[in-house]
């Protein structure tokens, strides 16, 4: 089970290398990073469990923050006075 989980987390990172996280809409950037994360973990790598918790965690405050401006910005909020 764990060499599964390591092949695919292995076709997950390169696959994120050529693409790149940037050209990725964030929410896709998101579930990527948590794919990433879930993967490492099971496959038992403390070092790449850690390297992609970090990585996740800031993904999720770039998306928690444009999805915030996102809704501020709205035109159902109405104006901000």
């Amino acid at each position: 089970m764990q060499s599964n989980a390591r092949d695919f987390g292995l076709l997950v990172n390169l696959h994120a290398a050529a693409v790149g996280t940037a050209e990725l809409h964030p929410r896709d950037a998101l579930w990527a990073a948590a794919l990433q994360t879930a993967i490492a973990r099971r496959s038992g790598d403390t070092g790449a469990l850690h390297k992609h918790w970090y990585a996740a965690m800031e993904v999720l405050a770039e998306y928690s923050i444009a999805s915030t401006a996102s809704l501020i910005n709205s035109p159902a909020m109405g104006p901000i006075t």
